[in-house]
């Protein structure tokens, strides 16, 4: 994968290149894109810190061995979602804490109980729907 170009910055910054591990890399695998193939691969290793011919030999081979890819915004997305159902259920987890403790001071039930425990129900939907969606992310790789 040929890192060449016409016209080309470099960018002053320190860039992510691979190390040798296995000795000396003899062969080579010559692409050819459009532009806007280029343009995208070369988007994607600016935002990782790589150069392209880097970027795309990682990609090359984590598609080859099967492994997990670098994370696509859809999944950035999901894992925001999962991160924000978990707090809220630790927050709904903290309200049924201090309406157990009312219980057990005063003997009575508490009128927050139905609405936390509605809230308890609408997160585990929630929950559910967030790992059917993960669930079919990962059959998709």
């Amino acid at each position: 994968m040929s890192d060449s170009g016409q016209g080309e910055d470099r960018s002053p910054r320190q860039r992510g290149y691979r190390r040798r591990g296995e000795g000396a890399r003899r062969r080579c695998l010559c692409l050819r894109l459009s532009e806007n193939e280029h343009e995208a691969i070369k988007a994607a290793a600016e935002r990782n810190g790589m150069t392209r011919t880097f970027f795309a030999a990682e990609a090359v081979l984590l598609a080859a061995r099967e492994e997990m890819p670098l994370a696509r915004s859809a999944d950035r997305a999901l894992l925001r979602e999962v991160m924000e159902s978990n707090r809220q259920v630790r927050r709904v987890g903290s309200n049924l804490n201090q309406i157990t403790m009312r219980f057990h001071t005063s003997g009575e039930c508490p009128p927050e109980l139905g609405r936390c425990l509605e809230r308890v129900a609408a997160g585990l939907v929630q929950l559910e729907a967030l790992a059917v969606r993960l669930d079919e992310v990962i059959d998709h790789r």
